[in-house]
């Protein structure tokens, strides 16, 4: 099972940033409305063929990290400036700053 050391229960079904990572770091940053569906679409049917090869393949345990924003304003800042900062391998396109 992928994203092992996490319950999908504990996953909040609320607006947020989160973090697709394992022993090589941060490989995916995303943002989603309802976190616990996106935590079920990656698990269950990833379509980003950058991290389908990443999720096939983990070096050491996949993990599923987030972090809870209020408002989508907050949410498009904390994803573009975490994707510019960390340079994820498998997100498709990075800004350009």
């Amino acid at each position: 099972m992928l994203f092992r050391g996490i319950q999908r229960q504990l996953v909040p079904d609320e607006e947020g940033v989160y973090l697709i990572h394992d022993l090589r770091g941060v490989l995916y940053v995303g943002r989603s409305t309802n976190l616990q569906r996106r935590f079920d679409e990656h698990r269950l049917r990833p379509s980003n063929p950058y991290l389908i090869v990443a999720l096939n393949h983990p070096f050491g345990e996949m993990r599923f990290s987030w972090i809870r924003t209020a408002v989508p304003d907050e949410t498009d800042q904390l994803e573009t400036g975490l994707i510019a900062w960390l340079q994820p391998a498998c997100n498709r396109l990075t800004p350009k700053s």
